[in-house]
């Protein structure tokens, strides 16, 4: 199955933490094409730094469900912690 990934990072050396977690979606589907990296403002939650977001497709065997589980695993492996909603992150991987 084809899916999208969205990233997005506003903490730390955001770059490379998008970088990582591309590296870890490698871990567990085949990678297709990537965006470009953009800077966008903060949404919801605007008094924060600004997030670098990209856009990465994968080809996976997982169901949508395993795919979402992994996605967390990879999020809490690089020390996302949950805060307030749409609130600062190191690293957000979301199921387009």
């Amino acid at each position: 199955m084809i899916c999208y990934i969205g990233l997005g990072s506003n903490l730390g050396d955001r770059k490379n933490y998008l970088d990582d977690a591309i590296s870890k979606l490698a871990d567990i589907a085949e990678l297709g094409r990537q965006s470009k990296i953009y800077e966008t403002p903060p949404w919801g939650d605007t008094n924060q730094p600004r997030f670098l977001n990209a856009c990465v497709e994968i080809k996976v065997t997982l169901a949508a469900t395993d795919l979402l589980d992994e996605l967390k695993k990879i999020e809490n492996s690089m020390g996302r912690i949950a805060t307030r909603k749409w609130g600062p992150r190191v690293i957000d991987l979301d199921l387009l």
